[in-house]
């Protein structure tokens, strides 16, 4: 039987936390989740999950597993009963996946009807050669690469884009690889952030890197992004869920930079 750890829930009277997984099925050189949980993954019980989601009162939940929606059938079917369980509650829930989830048939109709507020999904890069088997995927991307990526997240409407740089941090294989290469500047851990580059580039200067994400995020989170941006008829009240985290974004971006 998976053990039956928990997790503290985080409630307020607008949303509360459920935990239906932990630690990720992928092993990744950049990621550190293998760091912190080990080189596993593991499912909680599923009753468990079932008894917690049942007794959410709030508006909204946020499931915090690194990946919801398992890679293997096994962990599937965990969290399809997941699923089924949110559809019987009124609570609109966000959570955290993997990109292959919009390519899984049904799968987002199944969150759709399931309540499903929104996804946070990571994209590694969007330019094509960074996506060439063998190569490594970071190096490939350029400054237009950011323009490009700022574009596309305009285009198809993001109502929330976080635009990081790569943190090769420290226990991860692709820090050990950067650092015999020589290409890590910095080993202030304080530094070790996804707004602070930390390594030499391939094709930019860390304070150039650095600068483009900044403005990208400035772009994003312009009046006029936030006004195109917006959609009606979603999964999520407007105001609360996009129009508030926006603008308060803005500010916060404004006032960080002033």
């Amino acid at each position: 039987m998976p053990p039956d750890f928990k997790l503290p829930q985080v409630k307020s009277g607008w949303s509360s936390s459920i935990l239906a997984s932990r630690g990720c099925e992928l092993n990744r050189n950049f990621c550190s989740m293998q760091n912190i949980f080990g080189n596993f993954f593991l499912q909680r019980n599923t009753e468990s999950v079932l008894g917690e989601i049942r007794g959410i009162t709030t508006k909204y939940a946020f499931i915090v597993d690194d990946n919801f929606y398992g890679a293997t059938s096994a962990s599937q079917a965990h969290f399809n009963r997941v699923l089924d369980q949110l559809a019987k509650g009124k609570a609109r829930w966000l959570t955290q996946a993997r990109l292959a989830v919009l390519k899984g048939e049904g799968v987002l109709e199944r969150f759709k009807k399931a309540n499903c507020a929104g996804l946070l999904i990571g994209f590694e890069s969007i330019n094509p050669e960074a996506r060439v088997p063998g190569k490594p995927r970071f190096d490939e991307d350029r400054p237009s690469t950011v323009e490009r990526t700022l574009q596309f997240c305009r285009d198809v409407k993001m109502e929330m884009a976080l635009f990081n740089v790569l943190a090769p941090f420290p226990g991860t294989s692709l820090y050990n690889d950067m650092e015999k290469e020589g290409r890590i500047i910095s080993k202030n851990w304080d530094d070790y952030r996804t707004s602070k580059v930390v390594f030499r580039p391939k094709h930019f200067e860390p304070e150039e890197l650095e600068k483009a994400v900044s403005d990208a995020t400035k772009k994003f989170y312009s009046p006029l992004s936030i006004f195109q941006r917006l959609k009606f008829n979603m999964n999520y009240d407007v105001r609360e869920m996009y129009l508030l985290p926006n603008v308060l974004k803005m500010l916060g971006f404004h006032f960080h930079t002033h």
